[in-house]
C-alpha cells in the first residue's frame, strides 16, 4: 500500500463502517490510526458529518487539537442544520409544484440521505430535483418571489437557485444533456418507468440505483468522484439489496455499458467497508488512488484530461499521439452529430457553420468560465503532443 493516503482512508471506511453498523472498533486498530490525516482526507471528500459521528461513537476526538475537535464538531451540527432546512425549503417546492399541477421527483442525495442511520449522517450539498420543464418560467418566478437567486436558469439541463445560509436547489429539466451519450437516450423518458402520487413522482429502487450509477459514472469519467460515492454506494445497497432485482439491474447495466464500473466500484465499497475490511488487489489500489484525489466532485485538471481523451477517440485519433491541427479543427468546426444535438439550424443550413464557428468563438471570449476550460484542454493537447515528440 504504497500510494499517499491509502492506510488514512482504510482507517477512514472502517471507522465510518463500525459506526454505521452500530458496532465497536478494535482497539488495537484504533491506536495506530492517524486521525489528523483521516480528518483532512474526509475534509475533501465532504465526509466531515459522518467522520464526525465516528470519532465520536470511538472515543477519537480526544487526540485531535481543541481547534480541529470544535471545527469538527461545527461541522458535523451544520451537516444536521442543512439537511433540516433543505427539507423545509424542498416541501414548500413541492407543495408548489402540487398547486400549479408540476409532476416532480426528488434525485440523488435526497434519497441517500434516508438510507443513513442518522440525521445529518449524509451530508448535503444540494437538492436534486427533477421536474416538467415546461414550467421553467413559472417555476424561475416562485423561486425568485420567495427570496431566491436564479443562479443559472435554461442554460443547461439544470437550473440552479441559492438563497442564504444553506439553500441550495439544482431543478433538471433532464436528467442528462446529449453529450452524455450513454445514458441521454436512455433516460429520455424516465417518468414512465416511475410511481406516481398526484404529481410527486418516484424511481424504484432499481432504478434508483441505476440513476445513481450513470449520474457518478458521468463524474468519474469526466473529473473524478470521490469517496462518499463509494460509502453512498455501500450504504444504499446495505439498506435496498435484499430487496432489489438484480436480473432487471443486470440487464439494464448491459444496455447502459455500465456493467464493468457497478462491478468494480461495488466490490471497492464492499471491501473497504467489510469489518474488518478486505484485501484489496494492486488494481483496487489503484482504483481507490483514482477515487482519493478526485475530491468530492473531481478535479478540473483530471476533467480536461479525460474529456480531452474521449472528444479524441470519439474523432478517431489516438490519444496517445493526437493529431493536433485535426483535432482543433474539429473543436471548432464539429461534425454532424453535434449539430444534430445542439444546432439544428446548422444541419439543414450548411451555409450558417461558418458563421456559427465565428459566433462560437466571440462566445468564447466573453466567457470566463469558457476560456478557462479552453486553457485545461490545451493544456493537455500541448502537453500530449510534447510527451510523443
Amino acid at each position: 500500500m504504497n500510494q499517499p493516503g491509502l492506510s488514512a482512508a482504510r482507517d477512514l471506511f472502517y471507522l465510518c463502517s463500525c459506526r454505521i453498523r452500530g458496532i465497536p472498533c478494535d482497539p488495537d486498530r484504533l491506536l495506530r490510526m492517524n486521525p489528523a490525516k483521516m480528518l483532512r482526507l474526509a475534509r475533501q471528500h465532504t465526509l466531515e458529518a459522518l467522520t464526525c459521528m465516528a470519532f465520536e461513537a470511538a472515543g477519537l476526538l480526544d487526540r485531535l487539537s481543541p481547534e480541529e475537535a470544535a471545527a469538527l464538531k461545527t461541522s458535523r451540527d451544520k451537516a444536521v442544520r442543512k439537511v433540516l432546512l433543505l427539507d423545509a425549503g424542498r416541501e414548500e417546492l413541492f407543495r408548489f409544484f402540487d398547486e400549479q399541477k408540476i409532476w416532480h421527483m426528488p434525485l440523488k442525495g435526497v434519497i441517500l440521505k434516508d438510507c443513513y442511520p442518522a440525521l445529518g449522517m449524509r451530508q448535503m450539498c444540494d437538492n436534486d430535483i427533477l421536474y416538467d420543464g415546461a414550467y421553467q418560467r413559472t417555476v424561475r418566478d416562485f423561486m425568485v418571489s420567495r427570496g431566491y437567486t436564479a443562479v443559472s436558469v435554461g442554460k443547461d439541463h439544470e437550473d440552479a437557485y441559492h438563497k442564504p445560509p444553506v439553500y441550495n436547489y439544482e431543478l433538471h429539466t433532464r436528467l442528462f444533456d446529449p453529450e452524455t451519450v450513454y445514458a441521454y437516450d436512455y433516460y429520455r423518458n424516465i417518468t414512465e418507468r416511475c410511481k406516481r402520487q398526484g404529481y410527486f413522482y418516484t424511481m424504484t429502487d432499481e432504478d434508483f440505483y441505476l440513476y445513481f450509477l450513470a449520474h457518478a459514472y458521468k463524474h468519474y469519467s469526466s473529473g473524478g468522484i470521490g469517496l462518499r460515492y463509494l460509502v453512498d454506494c455501500w450504504v444504499f445497497l446495505r439498506a435496498k439489496r435484499a430487496a432489489l432485482n438484480r436480473d432487471y439491474i443486470n440487464r439494464e447495466l448491459d444496455r447502459l455499458g455500465l456493467t464493468a464500473f457497478e462491478q468494480e466500484s461495488r466490490s471497492l465499497s464492499e471491501k473497504l467497508m467489510a469489518v474488518p475490511g478486505g484485501e484489496l488487489t494492486r488494481q483496487e489500489e489503484s482504483l481507490l488512488g483514482y477515487y482519493i484525489t478526485s475530491g468530492t466532485y473531481g478535479t478540473v485538471q483530471r476533467r480536461a484530461e479525460n474529456q480531452t481523451a474521449a472528444r479524441m477517440q470519439r474523432m478517431d485519433m489516438d490519444p496517445a499521439a493526437p493529431d493536433k491541427s485535426r483535432y482543433l479543427w474539429r473543436r471548432l468546426f464539429p461534425g454532424e452529430e453535434y449539430y444534430r444535438m445542439y444546432v439544428p439550424f446548422c444541419l439543414r443550413h450548411r451555409w450558417a457553420r461558418p458563421f456559427f464557428g465565428v459566433y462560437r468563438m466571440v462566445r468564447l471570449g466573453l466567457d470566463p468560465e469558457r476560456r478557462r476550460r479552453l486553457r485545461q484542454e490545451l493544456h493537455v493537447l500541448f502537453r500530449k503532443k510534447k510527451r510523443n515528440t
